[in-house]
């Protein structure tokens, strides 16, 4: 019994409770969230990290490329949690998923906040579509009904009678909670792979944290909007200030060095109204030299 509940303690303790929801300031202002620095502690993981602060594997790692990827780090390690967004350029409302960042924005209060929350997307040869839609159906406890390509998939691999379906329960890859998005074979849904969230690992559905799921589908209404959008390049302004993030893009749609430069030079005009003077473009230029998903200060201040 005493070793039961310290497994429970130590369950209730590890996962996060909640996911990230911040005030927006105005409707001017398009950043949000913080950086912080933590010290790791005996026995974490950037796996572990990244689930307890909300934030994806490949996101925690691209902003710490000198810590190991996987496996135990040594005690007080620092690790960088990049807990800080420029908001995807979209209407501010209802589900916007944002596939390079790998990462859920979901608007409350009419705009004035956000709650934020990393994902799984489709892998290569199984992308995630962009898309607009609407949250048709809410399913707690489903059944997943392997779709016939899935399937193939399976038989290709040597699992021959594959599977076709699974009932709820730990073995179901839906997790406990599912949203459909509109009429499409888009699930939003959780996962009995916890260490998959935040890389592209499914088959073209967003999975989310067991726990973020929950909170997401206790919160959201049928009718809620979804928006999937394609932006590996954000800007925007906090206070006057203005920012820009970059994601290495997806695979299917990265382009050369120069369109890359280019579609990032446009965005950055398109939001200084064609003042370019106003713009420190040597940290532009480190900015996608990095490449790491943080937002980088790039105007040239007073």
């Amino acid at each position: 019994m005493q070793k039961t509940l310290g497994w429970l303690l130590l369950l209730l303790f590890s996962v996060p409770s909640f996911a990230l929801t911040y005030s927006i300031s105005s409707q001017d202002d398009a950043v949000v969230g913080n950086l912080k620095i933590i010290p790791s502690k005996s026995g974490e993981s950037l796996q572990t990290i990244a689930r307890t602060y909300e934030i994806g594997f490949d996101a925690i790692v691209l902003a710490n490329p000198k810590v190991k990827k996987y496996g135990s780090l040594k005690p007080n390690t620092p690790i960088l949690i990049p807990s800080f967004f420029v908001l995807p350029n979209t209407p501010r409302d209802g589900i916007v998923i944002n596939l390079p960042e790998k990462r859920l924005y979901y608007y409350l209060d009419n705009g004035r906040s956000v709650l934020t929350e990393p994902v799984t997307i489709g892998k290569e040869g199984w992308k995630t579509p962009p898309l607009k839609a609407k949250i048709s159906q809410k399913e707690e406890d489903p059944v997943w009904r392997v779709p016939i390509s899935i399937q193939q998939e399976q038989i290709a691999a040597g699992i021959n009678p594959p599977k076709t379906f699974v009932p709820p329960g730990p073995d179901n890859p839906l997790g406990k909670f599912a949203l459909r998005v509109g009429q499409s074979s888009i699930l939003l849904h959780g996962t009995n792979n916890p260490y998959s969230i935040g890389k592209r690992a499914s088959h073209g559905c967003i999975r989310l944290y067991p726990e973020d799921i929950e909170a997401l589908f206790n919160q959201v209404d049928t009718g809620t909007p979804v928006r999937i959008a394609d932006q590996p390049y954000k800007t925007g302004f906090y206070e006057g200030r203005l920012y820009l993030e970059v994601h290495p893009a997806l695979t299917e749609s990265r382009g050369s060095v120069q369109e890359r430069v280019k579609q990032i030079y446009d965005l950055i005009m398109q939001t200084v109204h064609q003042q370019k003077e106003h713009v420190n473009w040597t940290s532009v230029k480190i900015a996608i030299k990095r490449e790491n998903g943080i937002p980088a200060l790039i105007d040239q201040g007073e």
